[in-house]
């Protein structure tokens, strides 16, 4: 076990990505975040933080975007990426340190080496994650909870605010680490068939009553002929109204 502060020794030497494509976030001042396949190739290094926290996420800086447009971080972003390739003890990488956090960021690409997609609502979840620190961890032993059990648990917190938002309709963020099953689709919700490979499947509503938590999957009873089906969460729609109201009632009953 790692002690307070010290890089978490994680070995991801078994999933090693290849020269392929994979979904990814471009992180740039004038244009947001947005999902992208890339094609990844050289110039891609990992983020130490995110390997404390359990998953590979690696992050490419894009200068030649910065020489053709001139577009970089805005000030807030950069310093958190920045944080972010800190290691404790020894600080950023030789190639990051030229000026500290004054030097100017150009957009940036991240992918998680592992070839699981890297998504905005990822990046999303992980921003907040140092936010939620900074409101409930004094700043002394800030560093001692960035690990992978400390971030699991905060993925729980995130997603479940995601899905009490009713206008939020595919609520997610990291499902490898947490799925979330019960929180995204509350048992007893009616769920519909989207996009499977059963034609007379999809548009079918059945009722949630199981998860495999395991294989990331969702128990639904439909109507014969189809019965009990374990299906993606990919494939499946529920009301956000219906289950963030489910979500409400739940929490108020456990008051």
């Amino acid at each position: 076990e790692s002690e307070p502060g010290q890089l978490s020794q994680i070995d991801f030497e078994d999933r090693k990505l290849t020269m392929s494509q994979y979904s990814t976030a471009t992180i740039g001042e004038t244009r947001g975040v947005t999902e992208e396949e890339i094609l990844v190739d050289d110039g891609f290094e990992h983020i130490p933080t995110c390997l404390r926290l359990g998953f590979p996420l690696m992050v490419k800086r894009l200068w030649e975007v910065q020489e053709e447009t001139g577009e970089t971080l805005e000030p807030a972003q950069r310093i958190y990426v920045f944080s972010l390739m800190e290691t404790p003890g020894l600080g950023l990488p030789i190639t990051w340190n030229a000026n500290g956090t004054e030097t100017k960021l150009p957009p940036l690409l991240m992918v998680r080496s592992d070839g699981v997609p890297f998504t905005k609502q990822d990046w999303k979840c992980l921003t907040e994650f140092r936010r939620y620190l900074e409101e409930e961890v004094i700043e002394f032993e800030r560093s001692w909870h960035y690990t992978p059990d400390d971030f699991k648990k905060w993925v729980r917190i995130f997603v479940n605010a995601q899905c009490l938002n009713q206008a939020h309709e595919h609520p997610d963020a990291f499902s490898d680490i947490e799925p979330c099953l019960d929180q995204r689709f509350p048992l007893g919700l009616k769920a519909e068939a989207v996009g499977t490979s059963k034609e007379q499947l999809n548009g079918r509503a059945g009722t949630i009553v199981k998860y495999d938590v395991a294989k990331g999957r969702v128990g639904v009873e439909f109507a014969q002929p189809f019965g009990l089906l374990s299906l993606k969460p990919s494939n499946l729609h529920i009301d956000p109204k219906e289950r963030g109201n489910r979500l409400l009632d739940d929490f108020e009953r456990k008051k």
